[in-house]
């Protein structure tokens, strides 16, 4: 039953959707930021409070003073990168092996030999996603190869290889399967790997009590916008109105 192409039709689908995300995660810009990056953080921090809440603003491309720091008090003070000379947007961070500041920076991955940031995240979930699938239903299949034999020698002799694949099948589906679901967590907790890591050092969180995310909108929301939304954000808005709630 396991040979018949009904089966492995589904199979070879979840084969070729894992082999895809992975090439997209590890080839597309994961969202560097780009060297013009300071006139359009510093326009969003000149303007109001109420034009901090409006959603849809155009990027504003036309030179302006880089300011020291936020107009509001609410708003933290952004930091600029001693190794790309350019203002950080909030949630953006350096990465020492690409040698760029990425957008809501989650982490290296050397798997994949690029950065996972915010336009490359979701794919790389994906693949996370399908590759759990893909070693569970391989270790499924595999158990069908064992052949039993009366004297453990021959048992052993037979099935030996297949016994060695399935232990390595077995390992890798526990350490895929807590990755995909640690991302899980903190895509619906809307944080990043770094932020959940490292919130005590980070300038913009620190000032939080631990467990409390500025960038929190609702967990519908937060994994809505982590699937759907394609363009950067401005989190220094959704920071602005965190921070307004939350009384800082």
């Amino acid at each position: 039953m396991l040979l018949q192409w009904y089966y492995l039709l589904p199979y070879f689908f979840i084969l070729t959707s894992s082999t895809l995300f992975y090439f997209i995660a590890g080839s597309v810009d994961p969202g560097f930021v780009a060297n013009d990056t300071d006139n359009v953080i510093m326009v969003a921090y000149e303007k109001t409070k109420e034009d901090l809440t409006e959603e849809g603003e155009p990027l504003i491309s036309e030179s302006c003073e880089v300011v020291a720091a936020p107009p509001f008090q609410s708003m933290p003070k952004l930091r600029r990168c001693g190794y790309c000379n350019i203002v950080q947007p909030l949630r953006a961070k350096h990465c020492e092996d690409c040698n760029r500041c990425i957008h809501r920076y989650d982490h290296h991955c050397p798997w994949l030999g690029n950065c996972v940031g915010e336009r490359n995240h979701r794919f790389f979930w994906a693949f996370l996603l399908f590759e759990t699938i893909l070693i569970g239903w391989s270790i499924e299949i595999g158990w069908y190869g064992f052949q039993s034999k009366k004297v453990w020698s021959e048992w052993a002799y037979t099935n030996g290889i297949l016994f060695l694949v399935m232990v390595i099948l077995v390992i890798s589906v526990i350490v895929v399967g807590l990755l995909f679901g640690c991302h899980s967590y903190l895509i619906v907790i809307g944080r990043t790997t770094w932020e959940h890591m490292a919130h005590s050092r980070i300038s913009y969180l620190k000032i939080f009590k631990e467990g409390v995310n500025p960038f929190h909108e609702g967990y519908f929301k937060n994994v809505c916008t982590f699937l759907c939304h394609c363009r950067v954000r401005k989190w220094e808005k959704v920071f602005q109105r965190s921070s307004i709630n939350l009384g800082v």
